[in-house]
């Protein structure tokens, strides 16, 4: 069956100071979603435009302040709680068999500070995205293609 494509021009992530960065997408294709942690200065996406935002300089210093403010709950393995190697034998290998279970508590509690960690960190990261972007045209790292 024929089929035609037609170029689009990519979402702009921001514009600061004149200087305009793009989403970038993987394979180029919009229908794949943009990428996370890459972008482009090119409207047109050409590859030596592209760039990965954690190998800007402006990204580990950002991130690691961040995570210093931000407590990080234990890891769910079976190291840190050894309980949950009782799962497979007793709850049919199903963890959310064990939510009613007092000896599974701690777990949970545990649980519900990682899902918030996690939600903390998504969020945190999209900005920390922003602000080392935001830095590196300050810096004159990046420049409009």
């Amino acid at each position: 069956m024929p089929f035609t494509s037609e170029w689009v021009p990519p979402e702009i992530f921001l514009t600061h100071k004149g200087v305009i960065v793009y989403h970038a997408y993987k394979d180029n294709d919009l229908s794949n979603g943009k990428a996370t942690y890459w972008y482009t200065m090119s409207e047109r996406e050409e590859q030596e435009h592209e760039f990965d935002v954690r190998e800007l300089p402006t990204w580990r210093p950002l991130l690691e302040k961040i995570k210093k403010k931000v407590n990080r709950p234990k890891i769910m393995t079976e190291e840190n709680f050894p309980i949950l190697s009782t799962v497979a034998a007793n709850y049919g290998g199903n963890i959310m068999n064990t939510k009613s279970d007092p000896k599974f508590k701690k777990f949970w509690v545990e649980h519900a500070k990682w899902q918030k960690y996690q939600k903390i960190m998504n969020k945190t990261e999209a900005i920390v995205i922003e602000k080392a972007i935001i830095q590196a045209i300050g810096r004159k790292i990046l420049k409009q293609a």
